[in-house]
Formats: structure tokens, sequence, C-alpha cells
């Protein structure tokens, strides 16, 4: 046979082919709304289906997820729906129900413990499936922990470095959002907001000014689950400096550099000032056993970190780790 007869009998057979398939109803499609193989299949109800609602971690969610189960294009009783969901802790109890007369099915769902998307799924036995997705809420407050800016020192009259910050999380450690959080001084005389809410990180904070003694403030922070937390600064006047340079410490009060060493009494404080500088950054982080309380983090010029209240002797070391050999001592008296 020719080239071209060759050519001439692989089109009609395939153009045949083509014709079978078509009089057959397109194969998947199976003669219209069918499953896999013709069977059944799952929707979400067109109305009250229960998708995109809003909830709350481990509480039974307000409607029911509800789906409708046709076979070429009518609806189909009797049909039994699995009911799943990855979320942890979530229930969907019955795991499964059966359609109705006009084909429908519904079940309720316990949001699970973790907030944020979470979802379930409705299966038929063919493997037709459909997904519903719900977004919940965290629990209300529960626990409350200091996050950041204990034990900081400031000059009288002025506010410490860092702001006081808690956290706020349901019973699940999940973390809640727009929890009222009251702010106190226990002991000392100072200034702190009255009451501050969470943020979308379950956070809260206030800035703490010092007032005109050298003292030791007791700041407290309660939840409205009356919750309560306490921090600790301390207001200085006596503080010694240390400046930072180029690739060194040096102490302002007796010259030494590279390591720059300072001996102080206990209550006593510290201060590192870098006044100017080539641009490039430095950074103040203890070292060792004990530790003193504060990480500068990266700093440029001009910048002052601290004052650093030292409330216990010992040795205290510190580097900048950007800068191999820039270290200094504090010794605690």
């Amino acid at each position: 046979m020719s080239w071209m007869g060759r050519r001439r009998s692989t089109t009609g057979a395939l153009l045949g082919a083509l014709a079978f398939l078509a009089g057959c109803g397109g194969g998947d499609g199976g003669g219209g709304g069918g499953g896999p193989n013709g069977g059944p299949v799952v929707a979400k109800a067109a109305a009250n289906s229960g998708d995109h609602q809003n909830g709350t971690v481990a509480q039974l969610l307000a409607d029911s997820f509800r789906v409708v189960v046709s076979q070429d294009g009518s609806a189909k009783a009797g049909v039994t729906v699995n009911w799943s969901s990855a979320a942890l802790g979530a229930v969907l109890s019955p795991g499964s129900s059966v359609t109705d007369a006009q084909g429908q099915a519904a079940i309720r769902m316990t949001a699970g413990t973790r907030s944020g998307g979470q979802g379930a799924s409705a299966t038929l036995s063919g493997g037709s499936t459909v997904n519903f997705a719900v977004t919940i809420a965290a629990g209300p407050p529960a626990n409350l922990t200091i996050s950041s800016g204990d034990n900081q020192a400031a000059l009288v009259n002025t506010a410490v470095q860092f702001p006081l910050k808690v956290q706020v999380t349901d019973q699940f450690i999940n973390t809640v959002v727009g929890a009222p959080i009251a702010w106190s001084l226990v002991t000392g005389s100072g200034s702190v907001a009255a009451s501050t809410l969470t943020d979308a990180g379950g956070l809260a904070a206030t800035t703490l000014t010092v007032g005109g003694s050298a003292e030791t403030l007791v700041i407290r922070a309660v939840s409205t689950a009356n919750d309560t937390v306490l921090f600790t600064a301390h207001s200085v006047t006596v503080v010694k400096e240390v400046l930072i340079k180029n690739d060194f410490f040096q102490s302002v009060s007796n010259g030494t550099a590279a390591p720059s060493v300072d001996t102080i009494s206990v209550g006593e404080s510290v201060q590192w000032t870098w006044q100017s500088g080539p641009s490039g950054e430095h950074n103040v982080i203890p070292q060792g056993s004990p530790l003193f309380q504060g990480i500068s983090g990266r700093i440029k010029a001009p910048f002052i970190f601290g004052p650093v209240f030292f409330g216990a002797p010992g040795t205290y070391h510190y580097d900048c780790n950007l800068h191999a050999g820039m270290s200094g001592i504090i010794v605690v008296e």
C-alpha cells in the first residue's frame, strides 16, 4: 500500500472511533450529571449549605453542612454520605448520613481546637466528593504570660527602652485577639497605660515611664480571666557608661578597651552608647553565665542601649557577635 493509502486508512479509523464515542455519550459524562462510572454525585445544597460560616474552637457550629445527591439530573434518595474533617479535634457525628426523598443529607460539626481555617468533606462510596470551609476563632482568654520587657532599667523620669508585653491565649493555646489587659503599678512611682488590647498575635503592650526616685518598681497586668503577671523594673540614677567604637568597646570611667572592663556595685546599671561612626552595625549580646537581662539587637549610630540593671554579684561577659574580638566585662560586687 502507498504512503497516501496508509494515511487515508488511518484517518478513516480515527473518525470511526470518534463517532463511536459520540454515540455512547462521551465516556466520563455518562449520560449527563452522573458521577464516576455514571454513579450519583454530591454537591453543596443550593441554599443554607453551611459553607464559609464562622465558629469558635471546640464549639458546635451554628449551621449544618448540607449536601444534595443526584444522578442523571434527578435527586437520589437513600444514598449514604460519609463525612470527615482533618481539623485537629473536630467532630462530625454521626460520621455518615443518608439522603432523604429530596436527595439531601446534613450533619453538624463541632470545630477543632486550632483557630483559623478548618474544613470538612462529604464523600460518596463511588468517590464523588465536595468540600466545606469554615473560619474558627480562638476561645475566651485562659492564659496570660509575659512575652518581653521584664526586668528593665531606666534613668529617673524616663521611659524604659522596650514596652512591657504580655500574651493572651485560650485553653488550647490559640492567641486571643482583642482581649483587654489592665495595667497598674503595685510598688514604685511611674506611669503605664490603664488598659490595652491584644493584637493579631495575642500581644498587648504598655510603655513604662519610671518616676523620680531610684527604686524597684512592680507592674501588674491582669486579663479578663483574672490571670495576673508581674513585671519588675528599676529606676536608676547611677550609671556606668561604655562607648561603642568601630571595632571595640571602651569604658568611660577607666578607659579600658578590647576588652572594656567596668566594676560596679549590686543595684547599679550600665549603659552602652554609640555616639557616631561609619555606616555599619553592632550589637550587645550577653555571653556565658551569669547573663544580664537584655539583648540590643543590631544597632546603628547614634544609639543608646540600656541602662541595664545588675541586681546580683558576678562577672558578666558580653560581646558584639558581628565583629570577632569585640568584647567587654562587667564585674558586679
